[in-house]
């Protein structure tokens, strides 16, 4: 994660850096997504893939409760998009939903 000595708020950078994290460490993948939550403005697209990325992580380590609250942002947030974002994809929202 050199690049994020540089970009440390760089949304881009913090967000593709949450799912490359994803294939090595949950834990670090979850704190990125928290961190470009923290930075991205509520209507962000991506905004809401994040949530739904944080529902299956915190669904791998069994805490329902943010499962819950993640997934619902998820959809919370999706819905509030401007009408010419396209839908989360299926591959993407759907181990959210079963988490």
């Amino acid at each position: 994660a050199s690049s994020l000595m540089y970009k440390q708020n760089h949304l881009n950078t913090v967000l593709f850096t949450a799912i490359l994290s994803k294939e090595v460490s949950e834990t670090e993948a979850i704190r990125q997504f928290e961190h470009f939550l923290s930075l991205a403005p509520e209507c962000d697209y991506y905004v809401p893939v994040a949530h739904y990325h944080l529902a299956t992580l915190y669904g791998q380590q069994q805490d329902r409760q943010k499962v819950i609250h993640h997934f619902n942002r998820g959809q919370q947030t999706e819905d509030n998009r401007l009408p010419v974002f396209a839908e989360v994809p299926r591959s993407i929202k759907d181990p959210a939903r079963k988490a």
